[in-house]
């Protein structure tokens, strides 16, 4: 079982090969996760339009599809580890139960420091055979990449679970999972939590509370983000009016959707458009 690359659902590489477009190596826009380590230097980073400076010992955690602008300063050093959904999955239903659950409150944290972290070494250390492993040409590599990579995640979980109230999901990260698919896959159509609870055979009160008890916030608050999300990407990669992207996100009227992205965002969709212009113009320069 010999193989250049292990496995396409997974890559590793360091900060400087990624900024230079190696992106995450193999992958390409097939990763549904994505981890950045920072080990040395500062700088910016952008993720679906908000800033974030970033410092030595500071990790991101980017889902496919966010949009996301590096900003290097000089001499950074550090880990971008990309991997699908698939590639953790393996014969232990508890453990992706509580990866799904863990991940998904990751990923609304954005940014994460372990500076001071005493799994620091440990961490670093199982990078650096996983992208020792990564690039050499060995039998079982996609299976001892696996291995890595789920001591990296327990070790992450752990360090979550010390700084915050994070439950036992078991059940609940099976429903926060399923939730989730069925967001991405729906959220053009249906924007009501009573319509995913349907079709997860519960409440809507009880998804909200497993929702909100997983990551911190209800089902309703996640639909809500994700159309918004959608309309700040269309809004960032196209031309689209307003109009056109209130009807391709199933309003009926640019009034509804104005009030619903103001709502949502804190500021109307026109003036978003100009902050877009301003941070497009600023990027570039």
């Amino acid at each position: 079982m010999n193989s250049n690359r292990a496995d396409m659902s997974f890559a590793i590489t360091n900060i400087q090969a990624w900024e230079h477009g190696e992106a995450a190596g193999d992958m390409g826009h097939q990763a549904d996760f994505r981890i950045i380590w920072v080990t040395a230097g500062h700088g910016v980073v952008t993720v679906d339009l908000q800033q974030f400076a970033y410092a030595p010992q500071q990790l991101f955690f980017v889902r496919a599809g966010q949009l996301i602008t590096w900003k290097p300063g000089a001499e950074v050093h550090g880990f971008v580890l990309s991997f699908s959904a698939g590639f953790i999955h393996n014969s232990e239903p508890e453990f992706n139960e509580t990866f799904y659950g863990f991940l998904q409150q990751l990923l609304n944290e954005v940014k994460m420091s372990i500076s001071g972290a005493a799994e620091t070494v440990e961490m670093q250390d199982i990078l650096l055979k996983m992208e020792k492993e990564y690039r050499a040409n060995n039998s079982w590599k996609t299976e001892l990449l696996k291995r890595y990579l789920k001591i990296f995640l327990i070790y992450l979980s752990r360090l979550l679970e010390s700084r915050m109230d994070l439950p036992q999901v078991n059940r609940n990260g099976e429903i926060l999972q399923k939730f989730m698919a069925l967001l991405e896959k729906h959220f053009l159509t249906e924007k009501m939590v009573t319509a995913y609870a349907d079709m997860l055979a519960v409440t809507p009160n009880y998804l909200n509370m497993v929702i909100k008890r997983c990551t911190g916030y209800p089902a309703s608050y996640h639909i809500r983000q994700r159309v918004v999300l959608e309309a700040k990407r269309r809004a960032a990669h196209s031309d689209s009016r307003m109009k056109e992207i209130a009807y391709f996100l199933g309003f009926c009227d640019t009034s509804h959707f104005s009030k619903f992205f103001k709502s949502a965002t804190g500021m109307n969709f026109t003036d978003f458009k100009k902050e877009l212009f301003y941070f497009n113009a600023t990027a570039v320069a």
